[in-house]
């Protein structure tokens, strides 16, 4: 079984990411509270950048 969160951006329950993609407070917020989708939704959007 897969682990959801509530996701901030997508405002919607998503699948979790499997690991903090940064060490500390910073990534323990993100792991809890953005989701996979959203996350790659970030990672295309910061090449752009």
């Amino acid at each position: 079984m897969t682990n959801t969160v509530y996701c901030e951006k997508l405002k919607k329950d998503a699948e979790a990411l499997d690991f903090a993609p940064y060490p500390g407070e910073l990534g323990q917020k993100i792991l809890n509270h953005i989701s996979k989708e959203a996350w790659q939704q970030w990672l295309a959007h910061q090449t752009m950048l």
